[in-house]
């Protein structure tokens, strides 16, 4: 199944799909994510795997759990629909689900991301922050803060195929905080922290057409 969700920052995008991976490790499935080098997105055991890894594509991997935190960062802006690589994701994504992947990711807008990858979505999720985030700072000893602090996020949930309205479920503060826990809340997601330097395809090619 694939599970996208969208919303402002830190309105818990990150922190519910650290949840559902967690829930996901403890029933025993391997969990990947695209933690950048300097850095783990996540504070339980997991493997490391980015759509922006070259052989993300052909993979072939089951019964496990998937975040792509930051996706649009992550190799699927839909201004790179026409990439070869992306088009690979695409393919993943539509074998995803009979191969018992599950597939949490996230983006800031909903149209930010490659289309094919966002109509293969089964849930659409919104995120809505309670009062929105107006501004963040580190203090001195480099803790972050944003204010005004979170109250409370609401969920509204929607299956592809529903002719509806959304679901809306409402997570306040108390269970928020305890969400910290699982999670790098200050983890920053680029393209270039993803990817390896050495891997830089027209100088390999060079390489290897050189007399």
């Amino acid at each position: 199944m694939m599970y996208q969700r969208w919303g402002d920052n830190r309105s818990y995008k990150t922190a519910f799909n650290a949840w559902e991976a967690y829930k996901a490790y403890k029933r025993g499935m391997t969990v990947y994510c695209n933690c950048p080098k300097t850095r783990c997105i996540l504070n339980f055991p997991h493997e490391h795997l980015s759509p922006l890894d070259p052989s993300f594509g052909q993979i072939e991997v089951y019964n496990c759990c998937i975040v792509t935190d930051q996706t649009e960062s992550s190799g699927l802006d839909s201004r790179t629909a026409l990439a070869v690589r992306t088009r690979e994701v695409g393919y993943f994504a539509g074998q995803a689900k009979k191969a018992g992947v599950e597939w949490w990711y996230d983006s800031l807008r909903h149209q930010r991301l490659d289309k094919t990858v966002r109509q293969f979505s089964d849930w659409y999720i919104h995120h809505i922050r309670y009062p929105p985030l107006m501004k963040v700072w580190y203090d001195k000893d480099g803790k972050y803060h944003d204010w005004p602090p979170a109250q409370y996020v609401k969920l509204g949930v929607i299956h592809r195929d529903s002719t509806g309205s959304p679901k809306w479920w409402t997570y306040n503060r108390p269970f928020l905080e305890k969400l910290h826990k699982l999670y790098n809340t200050e983890v920053q997601i680029r393209p270039s922290n993803q990817t390896s330097e050495s891997i830089n395809i027209p100088v390999l090619h060079k390489q290897l057409v050189a007399p």
